[in-house]
């Protein structure tokens, strides 16, 4: 009898932890909802300047938490965009890719979280979607700027964000460090500074 109430508590407090802890995570997903309604992202390029960035947690919620939660860990400061690619096809085009933990495009941040596929909005021209490996719910910290429609990748791909400062500076940076699919961009591009910027400052 003393043992079956001992699973019993066992099961009651292990219980009230779960419980706890879907509240504190849908209060924080609440007011990440809140935030993001508030303020842009923003990634400040060396030598380039800022590309801000609209959240779309209403197409992809746990993505942009994601994003959200690796800005506030300074995860992105001196990060690099590794790769650019000019997607060859209909419904292709221009991309340029970063976030990766070596700068080589190999891996993400060292949690190994996984994010569940998010594909619900279109990969139109200034969208950000989130890079992955061949599974589909993969996803940790790599994402890519759509340079150009690449609605190929639609129903695959996560969207996560739209820019809506910096599309000219994406392409300034495209036409200096292009050199071919398979190589990486001519000079090293980095982030600087990933932070945030209400939106009424715009």
């Amino acid at each position: 009898m003393v043992a079956q109430l001992r699973i019993l508590l066992a099961v009651m407090v292990v219980g009230a932890f779960i419980a706890a802890a879907i509240v504190i995570y849908s209060i924080e997903q609440g007011d990440n909802v809140e935030f993001f309604r508030k303020n842009y992202g923003v990634f400040k390029i060396k030598d380039y300047g800022e590309v801000v960035f609209e959240f779309m947690p209403e197409a992809a919620p746990n993505h942009c938490d994601r994003i959200k939660y690796l800005i506030d860990i300074d995860y992105y400061d001196g990060k690099t965009f590794h790769r650019l690619a000019a997607l060859q096809g209909p419904g292709k085009g221009r991309i340029i890719q970063g976030g990766s933990l070596n700068g080589q495009g190999v891996a993400g941040h060292t949690d190994g979280v996984t994010l569940k596929l998010e594909a619900k909005a279109p990969n139109d021209k200034g969208t950000i979607g989130m890079a992955r490996t061949m599974d589909p719910n993969s996803a940790n910290s790599q994402f890519w700027f759509n340079l150009d429609a690449n609605n190929v990748l639609d129903g695959q791909y996560t969207v996560w964000g739209k820019v809506v400062e910096g599309m000219d500076l994406l392409e300034k940076m495209w036409k200096e460090n292009y050199i071919n699919d398979n190589a990486g961009p001519r000079k090293k591009l980095v982030i600087e500074d990933a932070t945030f910027r209400p939106k009424e400052q715009n």
